[in-house]
């Protein structure tokens, strides 16, 4: 009879053990290196985005130059004329140009953009729609203000990085 020796249920767990701890040895530098690199990616990726967001959205912007040019200062709806202008006619044209900053506050939400970045790009153009008193009573203070929750938030964003409200901006109501 040829005797045959058995390994012990104790002497496996020890070569278990030592080969757990080899995987973990090399294992935990390896994650934590894909981890660095992850994050790396992920800022790089957000990076891309906002590039993508702000060019996209200046895209869109330059479609209602003519919006703009209407209501920045001294223009043909800026002081008294805000008070008449836009006519019932010209809110068509006005409506998307609203909808612009709905999405650009999504952008901000989904921190793609920050309020330095916001009030530097986009806070005059705000600015100068909340003040143009027709947009501001039909619109955005009245009972349609819940169809532009988001530019209404985007307008408390832009209020609290400025320190200060906008003048027309009277009514409480906040969106979120």
């Amino acid at each position: 009879m040829i005797a045959t020796e058995y390994m012990s249920l104790e002497e496996w767990s020890w070569i278990a053990a030592i080969v757990g701890a080899l995987f973990a040895i090399v294992g935990f530098p390896l994650l934590a290196w894909q981890l660095y690199f992850a994050r790396s990616q992920r800022r790089d990726a957000i990076m891309l985005s906002t590039s993508q967001v702000l060019l996209a959205a200046d895209a869109v912007l330059a479609t209602h130059a003519e919006i703009n040019a209407k209501l920045r200062p001294f223009g043909a709806w800026w002081g008294e004329e805000g008070r008449t202008h836009p006519t019932d006619d010209e809110f068509p044209l006005v409506e998307p140009y609203l909808g612009v900053f709905e999405r650009i506050y999504v952008a901000y939400k989904a921190g793609q953009i920050d309020e330095e970045m916001l009030d530097q790009l986009y806070g005059y153009r705000i600015a100068n729609i909340w003040a143009n008193k027709r947009i501001v009573d039909i619109k955005l203070q009245s009972h349609l203000k819940t169809y532009y929750k988001r530019l209404i938030a985007l307008t408390y964003v832009l209020e609290k990085f400025r320190g200060e409200r906008f003048p027309l901006h009277v009514d409480t109501y906040v969106p979120f």
